[in-house]
């Protein structure tokens, strides 16, 4: 969706090439100085690379397969940098968040100290994350190698990230925000992401996000399922707003 906007550069994975070298790496040690290293690697990473874990340009992407979303990208900007990009996404969420969880590192404090970051927290169907993951070998990455075929574990390890995630949304909205997956198709969405990242609200952009957006349907689950796990949302996640809007995504 991002990727679309004229203004935005976005950086698919590559977590494996940019953060193997340590001096880029603005988690550990956040100093505008390292961060501005950062973008620009980041910025030169997202002009070329290739399929999967290396990453790099946008257009490698899974999503980018999708023939009519690969040539509205190309139609517009073709595969060189964007004229008038001011906005860098990076789209690593699994090895990024892994990251900043196994080292400990303070979401509230790396926001004080680098100002300028915003983290974006998307919520799709938990159940669909859930099972997309274990069909796709992504599950491994989540819960380890041991875990990664149960449901269950995938799970509750999708929803306590959600947890995780939303003290630092409640403290501090201008740096920190939950997009939810039942919101895409309504206007509104756009524009407060828009604003929350300083963004151009591009009429040309939102025509492109209302033809080629497409929900994809959940798998299916019971009556029954669908009343379990949303209890489960409500028991792993604190805040009551939050576990609610993550449990309507259940459908």
């Amino acid at each position: 969706m991002l990727a679309l906007h004229p203004e935005v550069t976005v950086l698919n994975h590559a977590f494996v090439r940019i953060f193997a070298d340590g001096s880029l790496d603005f988690t550990l040690d956040p100093t505008q100085d390292k961060l501005d290293a950062f973008v620009r690697t980041a910025e030169a990473m997202a002009l070329t690379g290739e399929r999967g874990a290396v990453g790099g340009h946008i257009l490698h992407s899974h999503a980018f397969g999708d023939g009519v979303l690969r040539d509205t990208y190309l139609d517009h900007y073709g595969w060189a940098a964007k004229p008038g990009a001011q906005c860098l996404v990076w789209k690593d969420a699994t090895r990024v968040t892994n990251h900043l969880i196994r080292h400990k590192i303070a979401l509230d404090d790396l926001a004080r100290r680098l100002p300028s970051l915003r983290f974006v927290m998307m919520v799709r169907n938990p159940v669909d994350i859930t099972i997309s993951s274990i069909r796709k070998g992504y599950a491994a990455a989540l819960v380890g190698e041991d875990r990664k075929d149960s449901f269950a574990d995938v799970f509750a390890h999708m929803i306590r990230l959600f947890g995780w995630f939303a003290p630092a949304a409640q403290a501090n909205p201008a740096q920190f925000q939950f997009l939810y997956q039942d919101e895409l198709v309504d206007p509104a969405t756009l524009g407060a992401l828009c604003a929350f990242l300083d963004l151009a609200d591009v009429k040309v952009w939102r025509e492109d996000i209302a033809r080629l957006i497409r929900l994809r349907e959940s798998y299916p689950i019971d009556a029954a399922q669908k009343t379990r796990l949303r209890a489960e949302v409500a028991r792993i996640i604190p805040d009551p707003f939050v576990a609610r809007r993550v449990a309507e995504q259940i459908v």
